[in-house]
């Protein structure tokens, strides 16, 4: 459903204010859109660690083997989180300090 004149020119001027108060923060949000694709190269080998570790956890259910579930479990989750968009903020960008408002 799209915005109506009101919403948009409410929306430009939210945009407006973050640019002016955050800078930093707004080009992260404003490089984020559409930039959020999804390659066979970056989706294929998490679908197979994931289906490969749900095997394992099934594995380790069957076998009476609660640390064999718990790996699996484990993979599954490094599996998921090879194709989420987490890899593109770092630690670090979350750690600077705001010197524009002096909070350190």
């Amino acid at each position: 459903m799209p915005l109506s004149e009101e919403e948009r020119l409410q929306l430009e001027a939210l945009e407006r204010s973050l640019m002016a108060e955050d800078p930093a923060l707004a080009r992260t949000f404003h490089q984020g859109r559409g930039s959020a694709h999804l390659s066979v190269r970056t989706v294929l080998p998490a679908v197979v660690a994931v289906v490969a570790a749900f095997a394992v956890v099934m594995a380790g259910v069957i076998g009476h083997l609660p640390v064999l579930g718990i790996l699996g479990f484990i993979l599954m989750i490094v599996g998921g989180a090879m194709t989420g968009p987490s890899h593109q903020l770092s630690v670090r960008s979350m750690r600077q300090p705001r010197t524009s408002e002096g909070v350190l």
